[in-house]
């Protein structure tokens, strides 16, 4: 039976992500956010990769500006 780490570093979590920002930019949305704790090093690679930008200090809250379709 395959374990969580086979799934890992294979571009699912970005990707998963990314569609899900496009949705809220395709549904009107101007803002995204999620919040991580500042020692959460996959996290904060994974948001960085998809253009998230740290916003405030721990725990850490990582913005995306959403753009509308077009």
């Amino acid at each position: 039976m395959p374990s969580i780490r086979d799934w890992r570093r294979r571009g699912l979590g970005q990707a998963a992500l990314r569609r899900l920002l496009e949705r809220g930019a395709e549904l009107g949305c101007l803002q995204a956010w999620v919040l991580t704790e500042r020692d959460n090093a996959a996290a904060a690679a994974l948001y960085a990769s998809v253009g998230g930008e740290v916003a405030s200090p721990p725990p850490v809250m990582v913005e995306f500006v959403l753009e509308p379709p077009r």
